[in-house]
C-alpha cells in the first residue's frame, strides 16, 4: 500500500469542482492504507447533511471497490499503492467490515458534535454537572434573561438609566420601537465573537456598576474641554469685531462668511471648518466686498488679531476633532455595555438553574479550557487518539473554531501524519454565524511552515454547462476588479491602512474554472432581464410575471417541477414570490403546467389544520372560557379536517363556543370529549399530545402526518429543558413554534423557493433568481466592537459604536474600513453562490438604472454596468439587446432522459399510543470511554485502574471486578495478571489494607452536590464511628498542587455538612505512595 504522505494539503474548490470527490479520496487514501487506520481520523463538517452526505460517499465507495463494482478511484488507487484488483478489493472489503461493526469509530461529525464530545470528556475537570442537557435554543434562553432583566429594572438605578438611554437613542434615530423587541434584537451581540472575545473582562470591569459613568464622564470632559475651547478662540476674535465698531453682518456672506461661522462658535454652535471656511485665511481680501464702506477697519481687524484666531481654531480642530468625533461615536452606544452584561449574567443564571449548556457556547467553552496551555491536555485524550484531520468548509470556521482545532493540528503535523483543509473563499456566505474567510484566504498559510502546506485548486467544474461556466467566469473576474477599486488606498484622514484591494483580488483569484471536455456537458442557456418601474407596475411586478412565463417555457421544454428552483436574498422575497405563483395557479385555473411549491412559507407547522387543533385542545385544558379558541377547535375538526359537518356555518360555529353549554360543545366534537379532557389536565405534555392525536384520530389523516410528527419532535425537544408544563409550553409556541416549520424531502416533484443561504451546496438544472437587487455595502447598520489603544478610549476594554460612513474621521476607522470592505465580500459571494447553482439554465431579473451604475452599490448596478456597457470592448457584451433589454447567452436547454427516482417512504398512519403503556428503553452512554487513546483494547493505565478500584468496596471484591472488565471486553486474558499483580501490590500498602478490610461503610465516586448546582465527586469516602477518610487517587508521576488543593475542598465540603473527624488521603498509585493531607 502507499505511504501516507505528511503535512496539511489545502485544497481551494470553486463551486462545483468536486470537493466531497476529493475529500472521499483523501479519506480513502489513508484508510486503505492500514485497515484499522479509520480509527485514527476525524473528519468534520458543519451541517448534520453534509456529514450524512460525506459517510454515505465514503461507504458507497468502499462497497464498489470491495463487490468490484464500478468506482471513480479505483484506477488510481490501482496505480498510487503498488497493489493488485484483487488486493484492493479485499482490503476495501476488510475496511468496510471492520466499519460497520465499529460503527462508533467512523469518525464523520458536525464541528459542534465533536466539540461536544470534548466538552463532555471534561465535564468532570471544568466542574460541569456530570449529565447537562444541550438547548439549542439560544433565542429562547436570551428571551428569559430579557425577562427577567425588565422585571428587576425598578430595584436597579443604573439598569433603570441605561434602559432609559436605549429608548432615546430609539426615538432619536426617528424608528418605533418596543423595549423587549428591540433588547431582544440588539442582545443578539452577545452571541458574536467579537463581544465574547472580551466579555469576561468586561463583565469584571463592569461589576463596579459606576464604571460606566466614569467613562462617560470622562469622555465628556475632552467633549467639553474641545468645545470651550473652540468657543474661546472665536470668542475673542468676535470681541475683536465688536471693538472695532463692526458686526458680522458688515464681512463678507454675513452670517454664511467667516464672520458668521465664528459668531456661531463663539454661541456654542460647534461647526466643522469647510474648504470654503479655509479659504478665509492668509486672504484678507475675501474677507469683505469690494464695495464695503469699512473694508479699512475690516483690514486693521484682520491684521490685530483675526486671521490668527480663525487659522489658530483650524489647527486646533485639526489636531484634535478624530479624538473629538470619537468620543461623540462612542457615548451614543455606551450604555449598552451595561444591558448587554447584565443580559449576559442572568444567561448564565437560567442555564445554571436547569443544568443546560448552550451548544453555540461549545466554542468559546473549549477555547476557556485550551487557552493559557503550552501543550493543551486535550491531546491526553484527543490529540493522541485521532492521528489525521479533515476539516470541509472550511471558510465557514469561526476564529474561535480555529484556536481550537489549530493545537490538534499542530499534533498531528509534529507527528509527521496528514491533514487536510477544504473550503472556498468565495462561497463564504455566513459571517453573520461567526466565519471567517481570512483564516483560509491568508491565515493558515501564515500559521504553518511552507514545508508543511500543500496547496492545491480545483479548478475544474463538474456541475455547470459550458455557457454557464464561461458567464460565471467572465462576470466574477470583472466584478472582483470594479469592486475591488472601491478599496484602493487613500490619504488623509481617511486613510485605509491595509492593502484591502489586494486581498480582495486574492479571494477572487481563483474564480477561473476550467471548462468541460465531454459533449454532455456542452451549451447551457443564461439570461439575464432587466427590468424598470412603469406605471403598469414595478420592476418586481414584471419579475413575478417573468418566473411564471419561465417556469411554463421550461415545462414546455420538459423539466419537472423539481428540476426547477427560485433563490431570494430574504424571507419576505420568498414569500412574496410563493405567494404569487400560488394566486396565479388558483386565478389562472391552467391544467397543463405544475405550479406545485417547497417553500417555508408553505411548510410552517402552525399552517397545520392538525397542529392548529392540537394547540387549541391544549390551550382549552389551561382556559375552558376562552370562546375564540373553542371557535378555532370546532372550525378546525369540522370545517377543515373534514369530521363532522363541513358546512357548518361560522357564525353558528361562533355562537355554540360562546353559549355556556358544555354538552352542546362536547356534541359537535369526538365522542368522549367532555370526559377526557378533565383526566388530560394531569397528564405530561407529551401524554397530552399523544391522547389528542388519538381522540380526534388526527394519526389517520394522510396529510397531515409529517405536521403532526414534527410537532411531537418539538413536544420532546422542549420537555428535555426540563420544563414540562402546559402552560410554559403554550407561552414558548406562541413566541418561538410558529416560526418552525418542516424539512423536506428532495423527492418531492415541486418547485422549490429557497433563500441563497439555505440554497449552498445544492444544484439545480434550471434556477431563477428574481430579485437580484441586494446592496453591497450594509443597509441596516450593525454594531462594531472595537478595542481602542487611545486615551480615554482605552479605559474600557472594548467599546460598541454603530457602522456610518462617518467613521472614517475617528479612532475606529480601520474598523469602520474592516468591515466595509468584508461586506462587499460577503455580498459579492452571495452573487457567486447564488449563479453557481445553476447545472443548464440560469435566469435572472434586476432592474435597469443606468445612471447608477458608474458607481455600483448594489448587484443591479454592477450586473447593469458589466452587462449592457462597453468594458473595453469586450466580447461578452455582443449579448446584450438594448431594445429588450435582456443579456443572454446560448439556447434554453432540454433536460436530459430522465433518471428513475424511487418514490419516497410514505405513510398512511402512524400508531397513536397511551404514553404509560409503551417499553422504556435506556441507553448508557460511556462519555469517559470516548476519548482513551487506544480504546479498542482498553489499555489506558490510570483508567482501567481507576475504574477497577471504583467497583471495589474491600479486597474480596477484586477479583468480580476483573472478570467483569474483562467480560466486557476492557481487559484480554494477557492483560488480567498484570494488571491484578499492581493492584494487590497496592492493596497490601499501609493504611491501604485497612481500607479495604470491610470494616467501612464505603461510597465510591458519590457527588457532593454544592449549593450552586455544581458537583464534586471525590473517588472513595469511608465512614467508620464517625470518623470519614477521604482518598482521591492520582495515576499520572507527578505531585501537583491542584492534586491537594482538590482534596481539601472535599474535606471542608463534608466538614460543612456536619462531620469533624475527617481525614484525607492521596494515592499515588504508581509510585506507591499515600499522601496524609491535613485541611
Amino acid at each position: 500500500m502507499e505511504k501516507s504522505l505528511t503535512g496539511l494539503i489545502i485544497y481551494k474548490a470553486s463551486a462545483g469542482s468536486g470537493k466531497t470527490h476529493a475529500l472521499t479520496r483523501e479519506y480513502l487514501r489513508l484508510a486503505l492504507s492500514n485497515p484499522g487506520k479509520y480509527r485514527g481520523i476525524l473528519a468534520v463538517t458543519f451541517t448534520n447533511k453534509a456529514t450524512a452526505e460525506m459517510k454515505e460517499r465514503i461507504l458507497s465507495e468502499l462497497y464498489a471497490l470491495a463487490e468490484g463494482g464500478t468506482s471513480s478511484f479505483r484506477d488510481e488507487f490501482l496505480d498510487n499503492m503498488n497493489c493488485n484488483r484483487e488486493q484492493l478489493r479485499r482490503t476495501a472489503r476488510e475496511v468496510l467490515d471492520q466499519i460497520l461493526h465499529n460503527y462508533s469509530r467512523f469518525h464523520i461529525e458536525t464541528i459542534d458534535s465533536f466539540f461536544q464530545r470534548i466538552i463532555r470528556s471534561f465535564a468532570r475537570e471544568v466542574h460541569l454537572q456530570a449529565v447537562y442537557n444541550i438547548e439549542l435554543d439560544d433565542k429562547r434562553v436570551l428571551e428569559e434573561a430579557v425577562d427577567r432583566l425588565i422585571s428587576e429594572v425598578d430595584r436597579d438605578k443604573f439598569l433603570l438609566d441605561w434602559l432609559t438611554d436605549f429608548a432615546d437613542s430609539k426615538v432619536r434615530e426617528g424608528l418605533h420601537w418596543n423595549l423587549k423587541f428591540d433588547i431582544l434584537r440588539f442582545s443578539e451581540e452577545i452571541s458574536k465573537e467579537k463581544f465574547r472575545e472580551s466579555s469576561g473582562d468586561l463583565i469584571k470591569q463592569l461589576e463596579d456598576r459606576e464604571t460606566i459613568n466614569r467613562y462617560l464622564s470622562n469622555l465628556y470632559q475632552y467633549k467639553n474641554r474641545f468645545d470651550n475651547h473652540l468657543k474661546e478662540l472665536a470668542g475673542k476674535a468676535i470681541q475683536l469685531i465688536r471693538d472695532a465698531g463692526l458686526s458680522p453682518d458688515d464681512f463678507y456672506k454675513k452670517d454664511k462668511g467667516p464672520a458668521g461661522f465664528l459668531l456661531k462658535l463663539s454661541q456654542g454652535t460647534i461647526i466643522t471648518p469647510s474648504d470654503y471656511t479655509r479659504t478665509f485665511c492668509d486672504n484678507p481680501d475675501t474677507w469683505y466686498t469690494r464695495s464695503s464702506p469699512v473694508k479699512e477697519l475690516i483690514n486693521q481687524v484682520y491684521e490685530s488679531g483675526l486671521n490668527t484666531y480663525l487659522k489658530q481654531i483650524i489647527q486646533f480642530w485639526d489636531q484634535n476633532f478624530m479624538i473629538y468625533n470619537s468620543v461623540n461615536y462612542t457615548r451614543q452606544y455606551i450604555y449598552t455595555l451595561g444591558i448587554l452584561t447584565d443580559i449576559s449574567r442572568r444567561m448564565i443564571d437560567y442555564l445554571n438553574e436547569r443544568n443546560l449548556f448552550l451548544l453555540s457556547e461549545s466554542s468559546y467553552f473549549l477555547k476557556e479550557i485550551i487557552g493559557g496551555n503550552e501543550a493543551p491536555f486535550i491531546y491526553e485524550k484527543i490529540g493522541n487518539y485521532f492521528n489525521h484531520y479533515m476539516i470541509d468548509e472550511f471558510q465557514d470556521t469561526s476564529r474561535m473554531q480555529w484556536q481550537n482545532f489549530k493545537p490538534l493540528l499542530e499534533n498531528s503535523l509534529a507527528g509527521n501524519q496528514s491533514n487536510l483543509v477544504v473550503g472556498d473563499v468565495k462561497q463564504s456566505i455566513y459571517r453573520w454565524r461567526n466565519s471567517d474567510w481570512e483564516i483560509l484566504s491568508e491565515g493558515i498559510e501564515n500559521e504553518f511552515s511552507r514545508d508543511l502546506l500543500d496547496i492545491r485548486n480545483l479548478d475544474e467544474n463538474r456541475r455547470s454547462r459550458t455557457n454557464i461556466i464561461r458567464f460565471n467566469n467572465w462576470l466574477f473576474q470583472s466584478a472582483r476588479d470594479i469592486v475591488a477599486q472601491k478599496f484602493e488606498p487613500i490619504g488623509g484622514n481617511n486613510v485605509i491602512n491595509e492593502d484591502l484591494t489586494g486581498k480582495f483580488v486574492k479571494a477572487y483569484s481563483d474564480v477561473i474554472q476550467k471548462l468541460p471536455s465531454g459533449q454532455e456537458r456542452q451549451g447551457g442557456y443564461v439570461e439575464v432581464s432587466f427590468l424598470t418601474d412603469e406605471e403598469t407596475g414595478s420592476w418586481q411586478d414584471k419579475a413575478d410575471e417573468k418566473v411564471i412565463s419561465t417556469i411554463m417555457m421550461l415545462q414546455d421544454r420538459g423539466y419537472e417541477p423539481r428540476d426547477i428552483a427560485i433563490l431570494v436574498r430574504k424571507g419576505d422575497e420568498g414569500k412574496r414570490i410563493t405567494n404569487y405563483i400560488l394566486d396565479y395557479k388558483t386565478k389562472s385555473g391552467k391544467t397543463d403546467y405544475t405550479f406545485d411549491l417547497i417553500s417555508n412559507e408553505l411548510l410552517y407547522l402552525s399552517g397545520s389544520s392538525a397542529v392548529r387543533l392540537i394547540v387549541s385542545v391544549m390551550k382549552f385544558l389551561v382556559n375552558p372560557k376562552d370562546c375564540i379558541n373553542k371557535s378555532v377547535i370546532l372550525n378546525e375538526y369540522n370545517r377543515y379536517l373534514g369530521h363532522g359537518n363541513k358546512d357548518f356555518p361560522l357564525n353558528e360555529l361562533f355562537l355554540i363556543a360562546s353559549a355556556d353549554d358544555p354538552e352542546k360543545f362536547s356534541a359537535c366534537l369526538p365522542a368522549g370529549f367532555n370526559l377526557i379532557t378533565d383526566e388530560l389536565r394531569y397528564l405530561s405534555l407529551i401524554e397530552i399530545t399523544e391522547r389528542i392525536i388519538a381522540l380526534f384520530g388526527l394519526h389517520n389523516m394522510i396529510p397531515e402526518l409529517p405536521y403532526i410528527q414534527a410537532f411531537q419532535d418539538i413536544v420532546m425537544d422542549y420537555i428535555r429543558t426540563g420544563v414540562s408544563d402546559i402552560s410554559s409550553f403554550l407561552d414558548w409556541w406562541e413566541d418561538y413554534g410558529t416560526g418552525l416549520s418542516l424539512n423536506t424531502s428532495d423527492e418531492q416533484n415541486a418547485i422549490r423557493v429557497m433563500t441563497i443561504h439555505k440554497a449552498k451546496g445544492l444544484q439545480f438544472r434550471a434556477l431563477i433568481v428574481p430579485y437580484c437587487n441586494w446592496g453591497l455595502d450594509h443597509q441596516v447598520q450593525p454594531i462594531l466592537w472595537c478595542r481602542p489603544d487611545i486615551h480615554p478610549f482605552s479605559e474600557l476594554v472594548m467599546v460598541p459604536v454603530r457602522y456610518s460612513s462617518g467613521l472614517q474621521k475617528t479612532i475606529f476607522r480601520d474598523e469602520y474600513h474592516q468591515e466595509r470592505f468584508k461586506i462587499h465580500v460577503d455580498n459579492l459571494n452571495l452573487l457567486y453562490v447564488a449563479f453557481t447553482r445553476a447545472q443548464e439554465n440560469l435566469f435572472v431579473m434586476t432592474p435597469y438604472e443606468p445612471q447608477k451604475e458608474e458607481n455600483p452599490r448594489n448587484v443591479a448596478n454592477l450586473l447593469g454596468l458589466l452587462l449592457t456597457k462597453d468594458q473595453n470592448g469586450d466580447d461578452m457584451l455582443k449579448h446584450f439587446n438594448s431594445e429588450s433589454k435582456q443579456w443572454s447567452i446560448g439556447e434554453p436547454e432540454q433536460p436530459p432522459v430522465k433518471d428513475r427516482k424511487f418514490p419516497a417512504t410514505t405513510y398512511i398512519s402512524y400508531a397513536a399510543t397511551n404514553v404509560r403503556s409503551r417499553t422504556g428503553l435506556r441507553i448508557h452512554w460511556h462519555s469517559m470511554d470516548f476519548f482513551d487513546p487506544d480504546a479498542e483494547k482498553k489499555i489506558n493505565y490510570g483508567k482501567l485502574m481507576h475504574e477497577i478500584l471504583q467497583n471495589m468496596v474491600s479486597r474480596a471484591d477484586l477479583d468480580r471486578a476483573m472478570e467483569k472488565f474483562h467480560r466486557e471486553g476492557k481487559l484480554s486474558q494477557s492483560e488480567l495478571e498484570s494488571i491484578h499483580e499492581e493492584i494487590m501490590d497496592f492493596l497490601d500498602l499501609s493504611p491501604v489494607q485497612n481500607w479495604f478490610s470491610g470494616d467501612y461503610e464505603v461510597l465510591n465516586e458519590r457527588d457532593i452536590l454544592m449549593r450552586d448546582g455544581h458537583v464534586r465527586r471525590p473517588d472513595r469516602v469511608m465512614i467508620k464511628d464517625k470518623q470519614i477518610v477521604v482518598v482521591d487517587y492520582k495515576f499520572g508521576s507527578s505531585r501537583l498542587q491542584k492534586h491537594q488543593d482538590q482534596l481539601i475542598e472535599y474535606m471542608n465540603l463534608i466538614r460543612e455538612m456536619g462531620y469533624h473527624d475527617i481525614k484525607g488521603f492521596i494515592c499515588y498509585v504508581k509510585q506507591k505512595q499515600i499522601i496524609p493531607i491535613i485541611a
